[in-house]
């Protein structure tokens, strides 16, 4: 279940903890588009440890196996 973000009252989709690889996942699309928003707001060193973080997700996660 999905867990509600009290400060918007949005929903959003939060993994649970106990799920590494998807915990990873969720981490790394979240920094993907905090990189973005560094990048376009010229912020590079910031852009540059979220790219870390994605990177660090993907070593998580393991192979795509699709």
């Amino acid at each position: 279940m999905p867990k509600t973000d009290s400060t918007r009252s949005r929903l959003i989709d939060v993994p649970e903890p106990a799920d590494r690889r998807e915990t990873a996942r969720y981490i790394g699309r979240m920094s993907s588009e905090l990189r973005a928003i560094a990048q376009r707001t010229d912020l590079p060193f910031l852009a540059y440890l979220l790219s870390m973080v994605e990177d660090e997700s993907r070593a998580v996660i393991g192979p795509d196996r699709s």
